[in-house]
């Protein structure tokens, strides 16, 4: 199976824009392909495993229809690969180069955009057997997409963010947990696509009822 990418997102217009805007203008443009893709597929995209056995992560299923581009040409990437195939490497940096999608502007890679900034928390597994936990089942104010910079996952890569990983050690906030360059956010994609900011200092307790739904503060 081919995934191809022929259309053209916001980003390309945003290109000019400081850091900070570029960044959220690609949150909101994924934020509405989160809610495209749920309302054609009638649940969130979420880790796939392909017809060979290989997993796939659920931003190489967004992106082909919600956040590609059309001047520069046409990418595939194939589902009877791994992710990390020679051709969805090269696939992957395609997508990444032209469009920045799943990559904050405040981590200035320059040449290297091979790894991502937005991921996607996971919940623990509610069904034995089941690799992860059945996010349709989430309220629309929870939060589903993070930043998490510097987090080395690469693009299509299948992983993201385990929410159980955040409560480990002293913070939550971090290298490898909820992670921005933002001086005083973190930004995040709802279940219902919002763009909301999640304040550094805000405690634990408060935190988990803000990423499960509850009111923002």
């Amino acid at each position: 199976m081919i995934v191809t990418i022929t259309g053209c997102d916001a980003t390309c217009a945003v290109r000019e824009a400081t850091p900070d805007q570029s960044c959220k203008s690609r949150l909101v443009v994924l934020g509405k392909a989160i809610v495209e893709y749920r309302a054609e597929h009638g649940e969130l995209p979420q880790t796939l495993t392909g017809p060979k056995g290989d997993r796939h992560s659920w931003r190489a299923l967004v992106a082909p229809t919600r956040l590609a581009w059309t001047d520069h040409g046409k990418m595939d990437y194939r589902l009877d690969e791994p992710w990390d195939s020679a051709r969805n490497r090269e696939a992957a940096s395609k997508f990444a180069q032209h469009t920045l999608g799943y990559t904050c502007p405040l981590e200035n890679r320059k040449d290297d955009y091979r790894f991502v900034s937005y991921v996607m928390l996971v919940r623990p597994a509610k069904e034995q057997n089941a690799e992860r936990a059945v996010e349709t089942a989430l309220p629309d104010a929870a939060v589903l997409i993070v930043e998490s910079a510097n987090c080395g996952i690469e693009y299509f890569e299948p992983k993201d963010l385990d929410w159980d990983s955040l409560w480990i050690g002293d913070s939550p906030f971090g290298p490898g947990k909820l992670n921005a360059l933002h001086p005083t956010v973190v930004r995040a994609i709802r279940v219902d696509g919002k763009v909301i900011d999640i304040p550094k200092e805000i405690g634990k307790d408060e935190l988990k009822k803000l990423l499960n739904g509850g009111e923002q503060r």
